[in-house]
Parts: C-alpha cells; sequence; structure tokens
C-alpha cells in the first residue's frame, strides 16, 4: 500500500498489482500441479493471482 501512495503523489495510477504469480494457461504449461501449488504457497498471498 505504501508504494501506492508514493506513487499517487507522483501522479502514477495504477490498474493492479499483482503480488504472486498470475493463474494463466501459459503459467500451467510444463508445470505440474505439485510445482503450481509449491509456487502459489511461496508467494506472499499464498495463492496464485
Amino acid at each position: 500500500m505504501l508504494q501506492l501512495k508514493e506513487l499517487a503523489s507522483r501522479d502514477i495510477t495504477v490498474n493492479a498489482i499483482s503480488p504472486s504469480p498470475t493463474d494463466t494457461e501459459l503459467f500451467r504449461q510444463d508445470k505440474t500441479e505439485e510445482q503450481i501449488n509449491y509456487l502459489a504457497q511461496a508467494s506472499a498471498l499464498r495463492r496464485l493471482g
């Protein structure tokens, strides 16, 4: 949230921030379900975006 306030004070707007991998077809490509779950748990929110 702090970054958002810093950016806003410089007239920079951001539509979205994703602190974790985004669950897309490309992300899932060549990964096992175990690898996907590991990466999700390793992210800040413990889930995929």
